[in-house]
């Protein structure tokens, strides 16, 4: 008689508990209810934000996007169309905002719009 552990397996035991099956009432890739798919308004996510609105070359949306990551939590930021940007920074971080725009201005002709309220769309 062979041994317990080189028996072979016994009928059913490799097959899921129907707990584990995939279900078609779940929403594809989530496994949890159906999430929203439409993004938030600009005016939401950055409430009590100091908001800029900065115009960039389409080719430099990902560089600016690098050196605010890079820039230790210095803001957000939301393209809208090419290169149409918000910049959202917390409003202590404004005398770092301040220098960033003036370094895009000087080094990638940025264009950078006059003070935007938070919380309120163009």
């Amino acid at each position: 008689m062979p041994s317990p552990d080189t028996a072979p397996p016994s009928h059913g035991a490799c097959t899921p508990h129907a707990d584990q099956a995939p279900s078609a009432a779940r929403s594809p890739g989530h496994g949890g209810p159906e999430r929203r798919r439409r993004a938030l308004p600009i005016s939401e996510v950055s409430a009590g934000m100091l908001v800029r609105r900065v115009d960039v070359r389409p080719a430099d949306v990902v560089f600016l996007k690098g050196i605010l990551e890079a820039s230790e939590g210095l803001g957000t930021l939301f393209a809208e169309r090419g290169g149409e940007l918000v910049v959202a920074v917390p409003p202590d971080r404004e005398k770092d905002l301040v220098e960033l725009l003036d370094d895009l201005v000087r080094e990638i002709d940025a264009r950078v719009h006059p003070e935007v309220e938070a919380g309120r769309d163009r």
